[in-house]
């Protein structure tokens, strides 16, 4: 069972718009915000938009940030490599 079924409030973050949209949709009192594309200020209005709802506080953060490009290196089209680094 996950967390938001167990009646936790869970707020996740997303790259896109589409998957910002997907997580609201799929999830009631998620909020989500494609950090990669805000930096520092977009990550604070996040925590803000977050403690708002959560009467002043955070009460676990799990960063799990990263991105999976699967496949053999020598396959990878330049594109796919280059978002994996930056």
């Amino acid at each position: 069972m996950d967390s938001a079924a167990k009646g936790y409030r869970v707020f996740g973050t997303a790259f896109s718009p589409d998957e910002i949209s997907d997580l609201a949709k799929a999830s009631t009192g998620r909020s989500a915000l494609g950090v990669r594309h805000h930096g520092r200020s977009g990550s604070r209005a996040w925590a803000g938009e977050v403690t708002g709802q959560n009467d002043g506080s955070i009460d676990l953060v799990i960063n799990n940030a990263g991105i999976l490009t699967p496949g053999p290196l020598e396959i990878l089209p330049i594109n796919a490599i280059r978002r994996e680094f930056e």
